[in-house]
């Protein structure tokens, strides 16, 4: 947004210098919030859950909602419902049973060297 207002207002800055320094720390703040939004760097095991709740109740909600016409999306949709209304699924697969009780402890993925999904640049 102030690269944008920054580019609308340009003719007002009188100091050249000072608007270009302002311009690239504006661009450092957009990159660096970008790039930290994309790795999820400070997401932990609780960011995780709390935005698994509402991830899964959109699906459950669009599926249910939605007029379908491709057998193949209908299909899918099904097996999310199923999925989530399972009574034999054991509770620690729901993220709210996780929010109370806690995740189970011992050594992550990403800690005993396993790699988990990973993305690379670019992104598209």
């Amino acid at each position: 947004m102030g690269l944008i207002m920054l580019g609308a207002m340009w003719r007002m800055f009188k100091e050249r210098q000072k608007t270009l320094l302002m311009a690239g720390a504006l661009a450092v703040v957009l990159v660096g919030g970008f790039s930290l939004a994309r790795t999820e760097t400070f997401v932990g095991d609780k960011g995780l859950l709390d935005s698994m709740i509402p991830h899964h109740s959109r699906a459950l909600l669009v599926c249910e909602e939605s007029r379908l016409i491709d057998p193949e999306i209908i299909s899918l949709c099904q097996q999310i419902i199923e999925s989530q209304n399972q009574g034999d699924q054991p509770d620690e697969a729901d993220p709210r049973a996780l929010l109370v009780t806690g995740p189970a402890t011992g050594p992550s993925r990403r800690s005993s060297g396993q790699s988990g999904p990973h993305w690379s640049w670019p992104l598209v």
